[in-house]
């Protein structure tokens, strides 16, 4: 076996092993319809944004799809570090989710990823990649 391929197949087992939230779609590339980070009150948990993405008014969210778009819009494959640096802290001392509503051609897909955590998701196809730091 190659050596490009043992590294190849090491990183998409490392992906697959590392990344909690994670959704290979449908093929084409991805498009993102949709980014939103923040959190439900809690008395307002279980509701049917786990479900459906469907915004409650009384959840407090700020509109990631700019960041989100500007990481993976045309890609095959993505990986989002979940945090404040996508659009700012909606929730002051509280655990947030980011979720993400896209398509790869015609499918609409979801992932939903925890802060501190990497959302994964790419179109059939991809080629999943372990990323690096900036220097």
């Amino acid at each position: 076996m190659s050596t490009k391929i043992r590294i190849a197949l090491t990183a998409a087992l490392a992906l697959l092993i590392l990344l909690p939230a994670q959704a290979f779609c449908a093929s084409g590339t991805i498009h993102v319809m949709s980014a939103r980070y923040g959190n439900l009150p809690k008395d307002d948990a279980g509701a049917a944004l786990d479900k459906n993405l469907e915004v409650n008014t009384q959840a407090t969210f700020c509109d990631a799809k700019k960041a989100v778009k500007k990481l993976c819009e045309g890609k095959k494959m993505c990986v989002v570090k979940v945090g404040n640096e996508l659009c700012g802290d909606p929730y002051k001392g509280k655990g947030k989710y980011l979720f993400v509503e896209y398509t790869c051609g015609d499918m609409v897909e979801r992932v939903k990823a925890d802060e501190g955590d990497a959302a994964a998701f790419g179109c059939k196809g991809a080629t999943p990649v372990i990323p690096t730091k900036k220097k």
